[in-house]
């Protein structure tokens, strides 16, 4: 049974999904196998001409050196401005402006097969930033394509 992105996000957010929505807020107790679940899942949902990204190699290593910074995303028709900052003990900050209102969302970040894992406190669900083609990208259930490119600001 194919279901679609937004029916698949209440169905989360409701709580039939209790154990993911019980791990959200004990990052360390999500295996490999249930990030690598949520992500296929997520790509299931969407419009079946749209296909699961290739992903690249993302390491910590990476993370540390390359995520921290301002960032321009587009959600929406106007483009937002994120700031990411990642420490090396694993904890994340996500800041931005959406509609002249500032908002902040903390938590905790690893990499799980190749992509940047984010659970943030605020949330029921983990994000993802991966890079495919030599870009960086944030799923972005509501995009055309699933995913929004992040560019960096200079």
């Amino acid at each position: 049974m194919r279901i679609n992105r937004h029916h698949f996000l209440r169905f989360v957010a409701s709580g039939f999904l209790a154990p993911l929505v019980l791990f959200a807020a004990k990052p360390s107790e999500f295996g490999t196998a249930q990030i690598d679940e949520i992500w296929k899942e997520l790509w299931k949902s969407g419009d079946s001409s749209i296909r699961e990204p290739k992903v690249e190699k993302l390491s910590e290593h990476d993370v540390i050196e390359r995520m921290t910074g301002k960032w321009t995303v587009m959600f929406g028709v106007m483009p937002d401005e994120l700031t990411i900052t990642v420490s090396t003990n694993r904890l994340v900050e996500v800041s931005g402006q959406k509609a002249g209102k500032d908002w902040i969302k903390a938590g905790e970040w690893r990499v799980v097969s190749e992509k940047l894992v984010l659970f943030l406190e605020q949330d029921d669900f983990p994000s993802f930033v991966f890079k495919a083609r030599r870009h960086d990208y944030i799923f972005d259930p509501w995009a055309k394509t699933m995913m929004s490119k992040l560019k960096r600001v200079k």
